[in-house]
């Protein structure tokens, strides 16, 4: 452990560091081991603090959703640095109300250094949009390997089922909770390792207490979500062996064990070939959450609409529809 938190020749103790890590598979229990390593990110925090949009030449549009669009964007300046600019329309959030969810993302995403979650380098605004210049993983979306090939073996699941829970340990010591686990908000970056990406549900919560916001996608929801009694983060886990278990078998086994009064009404069905929508609501419910639970966001962890909301399309990915 003294190896790996050494100071490198040449670097002052004091300079600012950030922890990074790799995974590192094997055929023997615990079948992975992470290595963690320090990387200094204090130049190139000032670099993009000096970017503008202007900077920016547009290459192509990796994918369209309801509240915009993300693109390959290349800079002038070096041609060979290639990022994804994530534009949401203003008019659009302010009329479904997300305004604060939007600006949730923003602050989660910005203060998070992981090598397993999309990096947010920067944002801009003009009179039309919001801009967020990220990371770009341009080996596409988990979802769409794992629909080509109808599963993975053992070493190519644990291998992700690794990345995935490296990402939520760290966002959990830091009190977040994710609640969006699925293979279409997982990205593969050049090397194959997969990220976390699309924080628009993700929400700083602490370490005990609970939430009652109802969101997610029907068939990664944890069962206190769907019985509305109040989640935290161990929410996340239960979409990770859910996760897990897709990873390793075909679809149609998980919707025959899904099939059920709660399953049906959530639409838990839906064909393989359709990438799954969240949902903030459940799409049949007779009742809103303020009539099933008095309890609401706002008197445990802070007002969180529960407006319906449609991220598909919106990460940087090149495996959109």
């Amino acid at each position: 452990m003294r190896e790996l938190l050494a100071v490198p020749a040449g670097r002052h103790p004091s300079s600012p560091s950030i922890p990074s890590f790799s995974v590192q598979t094997s055929r023997k229990f615990p079948f992975f081991h992470v290595v963690k390593c320090c990387r200094d990110e204090a130049e190139d925090g000032v670099f993009f603090s000096r970017l503008q949009l202007s900077d920016f030449n547009v290459m192509e549009t990796l994918g369209v959703g309801g509240f915009g669009r993300v693109q390959l964007v290349q800079l002038k300046s070096n041609q060979a640095r290639t990022f994804a600019m994530k534009m949401v329309k203003k008019r659009h959030v302010v009329d479904s109300g997300q305004q604060e969810h939007v600006r949730s993302e923003k602050v989660i995403m910005s203060e998070t250094r992981c090598r397993f979650v999309v990096r947010l380098y920067r944002t801009f605004k003009d009179s039309k949009y919001l801009y967020m210049l990220m990371e770009a993983c341009l080996g596409g979306e988990l979802w769409t390997l794992l629909r080509d090939r109808g599963s993975f073996d053992d070493t190519s699941s644990r291998f992700y089922t690794a990345c995935v829970l490296q990402a939520l340990s760290y966002l959990h010591a830091k009190g977040i909770v994710y609640r969006d686990l699925k293979p279409e908000n997982l990205l593969l970056d050049s090397r194959g390792y997969a990220k976390l990406a699309d924080f628009g549900f993700a929400k700083k919560m602490g370490f005990s207490s609970k939430t009652w916001t109802f969101c997610g996608t029907p068939e990664y929801v944890a069962p206190e979500v769907i019985l509305n009694k109040g989640h935290n983060l161990s929410a996340d886990y239960w979409s990770l062996g859910v996760l897990m278990f897709e990873l390793l078998t075909v679809r149609r086994s998980l919707v025959r064990i899904l099939q059920g009064p709660t399953a049906s009404s959530w639409g838990a069905s839906r064909r393989w070939s359709s990438r799954r929508k969240s949902r903030r609501t459940p799409p049949t419910s007779s009742r809103s959450c303020a009539e099933t639970n008095p309890k609401r966001d706002s008197e445990v962890s802070g007002t969180a609409s529960r407006t319906s909301r449609d991220t598909s399309g919106l990460t940087a990915s090149t495996g959109k529809a």
